[in-house]
């Protein structure tokens, strides 16, 4: 009988193995990195090759010169320390759109009167700067600056965007206050004035400018509501105004977005393979145990993200199908991830960015109709039964809503009619657009326009906020 011995292994056997333990998956990860390197360079390649920037500072290649001379932006840039402190200066001053406060200003149902005086006394106080702001109205736009000094900061607000904001909300001030003075020409003045300002973030290549501009934005087209309702315009006025609006509607685009988006995707990707930056610049909770991550997630992430990025630039003006995709990219985001927002790529937030975006349109095309309805009603001396009454001597077609596809609608009100978007919830609610204190967000988005015997300015005898406290040396409140 023979008794089988266990074979043993020597200790060089044993060696052999281990190091083929660790060498092996170390092969494997290295093979999968080339792999992916060279798929995205291949990529990059042919992205190129179309003629599409993708870097920063390939985009920026792209924009547009500047005009000649003496631009919007240029005065922006000269008094952006005096606008940037201008909100926090007058800071419970009980001032329109100032004061947070204060509900939501409607011009279609009235004025505070608490807040007239003070108003005024501010836009005295800043005469002139309010007069180099007016002057805006009569130069190009031009493009604000893009500052930067690596890609860690390429999203960040800046202070010229500040700046130009606080610049649209005095200028806000000024026209209301002009249409409270029965003033059209000068409450018209400002107004082109706060589009020549919103223009200036045109062309500029991140997500911060278009949150800007959308704000700027939500604050100027009101007031071409508000400035319709209080005071009859002449033609020339209504005809230059619906110039401006049509100028905006056909530049109004999502492209330099998602250029600056996709720009930002891939360099601070190759930064973070370069070790520039640490995967816990992005993570939100407790610092990670590790830093780092092979070479191939870092490329197939790079690619995807950029991809995502190329279709939507591929879509064009085709906003509802881009809402479609991007709300599909959000839900596909894996809520055990939502702290690593840089390796999950469904989280970008692409459908708030199209969401904006839609809006802007929604809303400029609402105004340019409105401007149109309101010369037919000027020629005719009644409002039209339809959008398609307009063609083609108002309109050229009548607007389509970004948000369905549809036409925009018309709608009856008890004092006049509203032309209007069913917004992002797709669900006509027969254009109900009116903020009120408790719903600044409305379910429908529009333009709305009151019969003659509607207009004019209301004084609203509401009472005024309290005081905000004094505070101490050191910021506590008394």
């Amino acid at each position: 009988m023979f008794i089988k011995r266990k074979k043993r292994f020597s200790w060089r056997a044993k060696l052999i193995g281990a190091v083929a333990l660790v060498l092996v998956p170390c092969g494997v990860v290295y093979v999968l990195g080339v792999f992916a390197t060279h798929k995205w360079e291949r990529y990059a390649e042919k992205i190129r090759e179309g003629g599409m920037p993708l870097t920063y500072e390939e985009v920026l290649k792209h924009q547009s010169e500047l005009p000649d001379g003496p631009t919007a932006a240029d005065v922006i840039a000269e008094q952006c320390e005096a606008l940037r402190d201008l909100r926090r200066s007058e800071r419970g001053s009980r001032l329109l759109f100032f004061d947070a406060r204060l509900p939501t200003v409607d011009l279609t149902v009235g004025i505070p009167e608490y807040s007239i005086e003070p108003t005024r006394e501010l836009l005295s106080r800043n005469q002139e700067l309010l007069d180099e702001l007016l002057a805006v109205a009569d130069l190009p736009a031009g493009r604000l600056p893009a500052p930067r000094t690596s890609i860690r900061t390429s999203s960040q607000f800046v202070w010229e965007t500040v700046a130009a904001q606080n610049a649209v909300m005095l200028l806000q001030n000024h026209a209301v206050m002009s249409i409270a003075s029965g003033d059209p020409t000068e409450a018209a003045r400002s107004v082109r004035s706060q589009l020549r300002v919103v223009e200036t973030f045109d062309e500029y290549p991140t997500h911060s400018s278009q949150l800007r501009q959308f704000g700027a934005w939500y604050r100027t087209l009101p007031s071409i509501e508000g400035m319709l309702h209080a005071m009859q315009l002449d033609a020339p006025t209504i005809e230059t105004l619906s110039i401006e609006i049509e100028s905006r509607r056909r530049a109004s685009t999502l492209k330099w977005v998602l250029l600056g988006q996709r720009a930002w995707w891939v360099e601070t990707c190759e930064q973070l393979l370069n070790g520039d930056l640490k995967l816990s610049t992005f993570h939100h909770g407790p610092a990670p145990p590790w830093e780092w991550t092979p070479t191939w997630l870092f490329r197939r992430d790079q690619l995807r993200g950029a991809e995502i990025f190329t279709q939507f630039l591929e879509m064009g003006d085709d906003i509802p199908r881009m809402l479609n995709v991007a709300q599909q990219a959000d839900r596909k985001a894996n809520p055990s991830l939502a702290d690593w927002p840089l390796l999950v790529i469904g989280s970008m937030g692409m459908s708030d960015a199209v969401t904006f975006h839609a809006w802007n349109v929604a809303q400029l095309r609402s105004t340019h109709a409105g401007l149109a309805v309101e010369r037919f009603r000027m020629a005719t001396g009644r409002f039209p039964d339809s959008l398609d009454a307009l063609v083609p001597e108002y309109l050229d077609a009548v607007p389509v809503d970004p948000f369905d596809g549809k036409p925009l609608r018309l709608a009856t009100t008890e004092k006049g009619i509203v032309i209007y978007s069913v917004f992002d919830n797709l669900i006509d609610d027969g254009g109900d657009v009116a903020q009120t204190e408790k719903r600044a967000r409305t379910p429908d988005i529009g333009f709305r326009l009151a019969r003659p015997e509607h207009r004019g300015i209301v004084l609203l005898d509401d009472p005024p906020p309290e005081p905000y406290p004094s505070r101490g040396p050191h910021g506590e409140s008394d």
